[in-house]
């Protein structure tokens, strides 16, 4: 779809999220919850889907971030983690928490963050964004949105850098 073609809502988004995984529904809920109008972008069918990568939490994140997290989307109980660098090297942090079924848990993220107003669409996969007159737009093949600020939590390959050309390393 060619952006002349795309039809944006007449009032931009406060912000825009690029991506459904813990970090982008966090953001999401966080941003929504202080009353800012919030959208999330995702291009998946299916939030949590697929499975990328596993997902730890400890019980004091837990706690601090004021989760109650369903029992389904609880793995098994861990009483820390190693962390077990290239060099080699590795280190203990001893804090009890769970590995999650990551899909579970970014559903009930995504569930929680809806609950504070937060509007999610699923496959919408952002293939160009630009900045015009302190506001983004953000295009996918079936949709164009408007924001004042985009949170890029799309995971390591960062694609508003490549987008808007910003260090792409």
């Amino acid at each position: 779809m060619e952006e002349s073609q795309i039809v944006y809502d007449s009032k931009p988004y406060d912000v825009a999220i690029i991506g459904a995984g813990p970090a982008g529904l966090s953001a999401a809920y966080t941003t929504a919850n202080a009353g800012l109008r919030t959208i999330i972008l995702e291009e998946h069918p299916k939030v949590g889907q697929p499975v990328h990568c596993g997902e730890g939490l400890s019980q004091v994140a837990i706690n601090r971030m004021k989760l109650n997290i369903p029992k389904e989307a609880l793995g098994f109980k861990v009483k820390g983690i190693r962390i077990i660098f290239p060099d080699g090297t590795s280190t203990l942090f001893r804090e009890e928490g769970y590995d999650l079924n990551k899909d579970l848990f970014e559903q009930y993220l995504a569930v929680r963050a809806q609950g504070e107003g937060a509007i999610l669409k699923t496959s919408t996969r952002v293939i160009a964004m630009n900045r015009t007159n302190r506001i983004w737009s953000l295009n996918s093949p079936s949709l164009g949105v408007r924001a004042k600020a985009v949170v890029d939590a799309s995971g390591y390959q960062g694609l508003s850098s490549k987008y808007v050309k910003l260090n792409t390393k």
